[in-house]
């Protein structure tokens, strides 16, 4: 079983830093709460999660999804950004967005 690294709660749209990670592979899985199209409403949450290493996305999620899971190798002095955008006036409301992302060591 992998060793457990850090859960980091993330609320809102914007990039989060990841802390430091040992070299290697990592399994990132998030869980986002989203706000609900309200009745009469067709607006549903378009929030996308990408994570990016060293400013590069290796991981793009799909737009509202609730929740995501992926491998990252991660190299010694990488930058591991988490970053939660929309385009969506519902999902720009303040902490109408929340993320925990949990990060396991020797994931994939």
């Amino acid at each position: 079983m992998a060793a457990y690294n850090t859960i980091e709660p993330i609320s809102g749209l914007r990039t989060t830093t990841m802390p430091k990670m040992n070299p290697g592979s990592h399994q990132f899985v998030g869980k986002l709460t989203l706000p609900r199209a309200s009745q009469g409403s067709a607006s549903a949450s378009q929030v996308v999660v990408t994570i990016n290493q060293n400013g590069s996305p290796v991981y793009v999620g799909a737009p509202g999804a609730d929740g995501f899971e992926a491998g990252v190798n991660i190299a010694a002095n990488d930058v591991i950004t988490v970053v939660t955008s929309s385009s969506n006036p519902s999902d720009q409301q303040l902490n109408a967005v929340k993320l925990t992302v949990a990060i396991w060591e020797g994931g994939e």
